[in-house]
């Protein structure tokens, strides 16, 4: 942080610390007094007890926070009272369209504040008349001495109230700008997730106009608009049809580029494309030094183009082996990727921390509610950008909590973009009392829809003016990976919104769920056979029990799925070695016999056992 303050949650990782082990005779007990360290110093030395396999001293201090805190009241209202829909409210009223953009953020704020300073400042060693002694006892003194150095120091932040003589004038601040995550949202056009998806249709359908009437005679679109009178735009949004938008503006960027190094390095016409020139643009990619995956890139565009528009010459050239080949040389050069990580248990049990924490900014109440929600609904930032409805079905931290959305990445058919997918999540987290209640209640004070019909984000941007407000548009990919690493103060590259989808599939993979289970509790299109069926409620059902029996031998301490490999369970399992076909969370019990199980028991299946 910039002011150096630490983080809520630390001040649990500062207190003094007791002796705590693992169970394991080989390691000692570690001892340390009160920490007088920075943040950063103190996240290595949580990290250095993680990989220690010493004792998980983070999880083991933030679950005392968790039993010291007071909870909500579980019993509650009535349930027709505790999910009743709200509506969007911006400062108590209802949202009007507009109204975001007439509020001034802190970056205005500070542009005034500077553009205040620099006027009331004077040099050092010229006085103007009015600044001699005798002119200050007529026009007085109104403005602070300030001593003018180049370069200035504008490090830290200026104060308006000290820049006029009214400073007692001057109210306090919004409380809202105290949030940790102002800084996170970005400036943009407020917009909702079919507002913005109408502005891409609209520049993708005048790119391939453009493209077109390049040479309107070679491309089966071109001779076909050639022919007819009528505006071309409807025609050219029946070709895009269920496409996305940005995967044609992508494409057809990738084609004029073509064009555009056709027209300066050659005497000869781009369309229709010709295998020899193509060649050629492959070998200049290479050459001069370009990303690697550019020329893979155009050949999926060059495919691209003939199947959708008809450009002539296109399939000759993706035929061709040498360019094909030359593609692949340059895509084997890429950089290897690397997988957004999982987060740790600590970093989950920080982020119910900071949703339950009445002293801190409601902003960063909302948001860390909303990303523990998409860990356990192993969601991405798409999947909650546009969502139906929100159905409950629960009592207190008991059942399931549902939304439904068309609009997510496997939803790429018109079959599957005219069906409502359910994101089912249990209720039940890794913190006693589980997280529900917390997103209810949080939702419900900052006027966000909390059930029913929603018809939009179901976590949108906020704006923080006067009073904090929130925006139609869904957070950015990039919005809510810039919160989760404020949140948490990381700076980790691989902590990403990613992040959020993989962690719960990180957990129930080390635990040892089947991998086909794992497939449907992370909507994979290969989950079943049958690329729909996971559309289907009844069949996520049991795949969601099982990962919140994750959740609680890692609530209960028997699964440490931040250890190394050999210390994930705190018992001995060394009997239970077999995970198929049975697995920790799919063993059942013959009736009449509580001892006697189906298959091969696991460290799983007897928790309930060592719980007991």
């Amino acid at each position: 942080m910039d002011d150096g303050s630490k983080p809520d949650f630390v001040d649990a990782l500062s207190s003094e610390l007791q002796p705590v082990t693992d169970g394991s005779t080989d390691a000692p007990p570690i001892k340390r007094n009160r920490l007088d360290l920075t943040f950063e110093a103190e996240c290595e030395f949580v990290k250095a007890d993680v990989f220690a396999g010493s004792s998980l001293r983070a999880e083991a201090v933030l679950r005392e926070a968790f039993k010291t805190e007071p909870l909500d009241d579980l019993s509650g209202p009535a349930p027709s009272d505790l999910y009743e829909p709200s509506e969007p409210m911006i400062g108590g009223e209802q949202v009007v369209e507009g109204a975001v953009a007439l509020l001034a953020n802190e970056d205005d704020n500070e542009k005034a504040v500077s553009s205040a300073a620099t006027h009331h400042m004077s040099s050092c060693g010229i006085k103007l008349p009015w600044e001699t002694d005798f002119a200050k006892a007529i026009f007085g003194d109104q403005v602070p001495d300030v001593q003018m150095s180049s370069p200035m120091d504008w490090s830290g932040r200026a104060d308006p109230r000290k820049l006029c003589s009214g400073a007692d004038d001057v109210g306090e601040q919004p409380k809202t700008l105290d949030c940790s995550i102002r800084h996170c949202v970005k400036n943009v056009s407020d917009r909702t997730y079919t507002e913005q998806r109408e502005a891409a249709t609209v520049r993708a359908t005048n790119k391939i106009l453009v493209l077109i009437r390049l040479a309107p005679d070679k491309s089966s679109l071109g001779r076909q608009l050639q022919e007819e009178s009528d505006d071309p735009i409807e025609t050219l949004r029946a070709v895009i049809g269920v496409k996305s938008p940005h995967t044609i503006i992508k494409r057809v960027n990738s084609v004029l580029s073509f064009y555009r190094w056709c027209a300066t390095q050659l005497d000869e016409a781009c369309f229709p494309i010709d295998e020899r020139m193509v060649w050629k643009y492959i070998q200049f990619l290479r050459m001069s030094g370009a990303a690697p995956t550019r020329a893979q890139s155009f050949v999926q565009a060059l495919r691209f183009s003939y199947y959708t528009f008809g450009l002539d010459g296109c399939l000759e050239a993706t035929q061709s082996r040498r360019i094909l080949g030359g593609a692949e040389l340059q895509w084997s050069l890429k950089k290897p990727a690397e997988q957004a990580r999982p987060l740790k248990v600590y970093e989950v049990l920080a982020l119910h921390h900071i949703s339950r924490d009445e002293t801190r900014a409601l902003a960063d109440r909302v948001m860390a509610s909303n990303i523990v929600m998409m860990v356990y609904g192993r969601c991405r930032n798409s999947d909650v950008q546009h969502v139906y409805e929100v159905l409950h079905d629960h009592a207190n931290e008991n059942g399931f909590f549902e939304f439904t959305t068309q609009h997510h990445k496997g939803s790429k058919s018109a079959q599957k973009k005219a069906r409502l997918m359910p994101v089912l999540i249990d209720t039940m987290g890794i913190v006693d009392g589980g997280w529900i209640q917390t997103w209810i209640s949080v939702r419900k004070e900052a006027g966000l829809a909390t059930s029913g019909l929603v018809d939009g984000a179901l976590v949108p941007a906020p704006f923080f003016g006067k009073e904090l407000c929130w925006s139609r548009r869904p957070m950015r990919t990039e919005e809510t990976t810039a919160v989760l690493r404020n949140l948490l103060h990381c700076n980790d590259e691989l902590l990403t919104s990613h992040s959020l989808k993989a962690t719960a599939l990180s957990w129930a993979s080390k635990a040892g769920v089947p991998r086909e289970v794992r497939q449907v509790l992370g909507r994979h299109t290969s989950a079943v056979e049958g690329s729909d069926t996971f559309y289907s409620r009844d069949l996520c059902v049991e795949p969601v029990r099982a990962l919140a029996r994750v959740c609680r031998l890692i609530r209960d301490g028997l699964f440490h799925p931040d250890s190394d490999r050999s210390n994930y369970f705190s018992f001995d399992h060394g009997q239970f070695m077999n995970f198929q076909p049975s697995t920790p969370t799919f063993l059942g019990v013959r009736p009449g016999n509580t001892d006697q199980t189906v298959a091969p028991r696991t460290p799983a299946a007897v928790s309930t056992h060592l719980i007991k």
